[in-house]
């Protein structure tokens, strides 16, 4: 970016263009922002959860397994688009012109188009694996991940256009309709005696698609091909983003298709345990909310040089988050068996032991926001990096473990959330150890 190091050393601007919260106003702007956003991750969790009870009832064992297996591998295709949202605003935020702001859009068009290639290919060499190991024997569903990312593409460009333009309503308004779609076209499969996986997998594409029509209205000049040669972005501070985007989605979508790839798991062990994964991450829909409110304030802190302000500020958003987190591991402790069997049916049963390792993974992945913010403010991307990466080793070293797989499943996700959010902590200990001893 024009003015900006190479490596990315400063902190990202805030969504439309302050990089400090310098009063009220500003401040009361940056929740209102966040609460706007919130309600549209709050109208998709709604829908998620909504089209996964109504395909529980629907399908039978089988098939509802794939299903969710289709779910959360696409969510592993389609999500890793996040990384376009994340850091297409920072290259944005200050550009002087039309013309400018098109040719990095342009930019991140080629870059989504490479990965649509790379996922295509991938699709086409592992289709029939995919299709007898994850998808109940379904090529229809292998097609409809890649359809349902091509969708995601777009809608990860388009809020990524609308966070740097400081549009957010064209961001709540595009998740609320993807979300409120997915519940009108699964009720109406539902209504009809629809009993196909590939039916649900295609109302979620459509729901998207709906998201991304619907946004396409509100906003233009989120979609450019033509680029500038000499109008550079830097792309080293995409590298070290990767970890933060990337390794929480295979957290928290990895699990269910490596339970079904192994085939050591009953239809209905499945389907209960992708229904507990569900419900036990409806508190990590708060993340993308609250990164910001939490960034903001730590990276006005650091420019001012205020590290009183800084741990004040670190010290009230953990304690949040910790409370948060844990208040709810204990409510889903206690209520998670019940809970479980009113949205899938009396037939998906799982221990409340697993309820419990679950909602504590969710606690520390809400935690690991706040050091994750800590760092970012402090410009310490390679600590963001490193703290998923270990994090990401805890993961693979659960699923290698030999355990039992469900617990293997559950503590994998939970050690893994542990992990990144220790490491972050220590980094940032370190860095004050560094920088500013008398205040580590």
């Amino acid at each position: 970016m024009d003015g900006d190091p190479a490596d990315g050393s400063r902190p990202p601007p805030t969504p439309g263009g302050m990089t400090t919260i310098p009063g009220g106003a500003s401040r009361r702007l940056m929740m209102g922002n966040a609460a706007q956003v919130g309600v549209g991750l709050g109208a998709v969790g709604l829908g998620t959860l909504a089209a996964i009870a109504i395909a529980a009832r629907v399908l039978d064992p089988h098939d509802f397994a794939a299903f969710v297996t289709w779910w959360t591998v696409t969510n592993l295709f389609a999500l890793a688009f996040s990384l376009t949202e994340a850091y297409l605003p920072r290259v944005l935020i200050g550009r002087p012109d039309d013309a400018s702001e098109r040719f990095v859009v342009a930019r991140f068009v080629r870059l989504e188009a490479v990965m649509l290639v790379a996922m295509v290919v991938v699709a086409a060499v592992g289709a029939s694996w995919a299709r007898d190991r994850l998808f109940g024997g379904s090529s229809a569903l292998v097609w409809a991940a890649i359809a349902y990312s091509v969708v995601a593409a777009a809608q990860s460009l388009q809020r990524g256009v609308a966070i740097g333009r400081g549009r957010f309503p064209v961001v709540a308004i595009q998740l609320a309709s993807d979300g409120s779609s997915r519940l009108l076209l699964c009720a109406a499969i539902a209504v009809g005696h629809g009993t196909s996986p590939v039916l649900f997998a295609a109302a979620l594409c459509v729901s998207a698609a709906v998201g991304a029509v619907v946004a396409a209205a509100r906003m233009s000049g989120w979609f450019a091909w033509s680029i500038r040669a000499d109008l550079a972005v830097p792309w080293v501070p995409l590298i070290w983003l990767s970890p933060a985007i990337l390794v929480p989605l295979v957290i928290n979508n990895a699990t269910v298709p490596w339970l079904s790839a192994g085939g050591q798991v009953s239809a209905h062990e499945l389907g209960a345990f992708a229904g507990a994964v569900t419900l036990s991450r409806i508190l990590t829909l708060l993340v993308g909310a609250a990164y910001g409110p939490v960034l903001n304030p730590l990276s006005n802190a650091v420019e001012a040089g205020d590290l009183s302000r800084f741990r004040k500020v670190h010290r009230g958003a953990a304690s949040v988050a910790g409370l948060a987190g844990f208040i709810y591991a204990g409510a889903l402790w206690s209520l998670g068996p019940w809970l479980l069997r009113l949205y899938l049916g009396p037939s998906y049963v799982l221990g409340r032991n697993v309820f419990a390792v679950l909602a504590l993974g969710s606690a520390f992945m809400f935690l690991s926001v706040v050091e994750q913010a800590s760092l970012v403010a402090l410009s310490a991307w390679r600590g963001v990096a490193v703290g998923w990466l270990i994090g990401f080793a805890v993961f693979a070293g659960f699923l290698a473990s030999g355990l039992a797989p469900i617990g293997a499943a559950s503590l994998a996700m939970t050690m893994a959330a542990v992990a990144a959010c220790g490491s972050m902590w220590v980094g940032r200990i370190r860095w004050f150890n560094r920088h500013h001893p008398v205040a580590a």
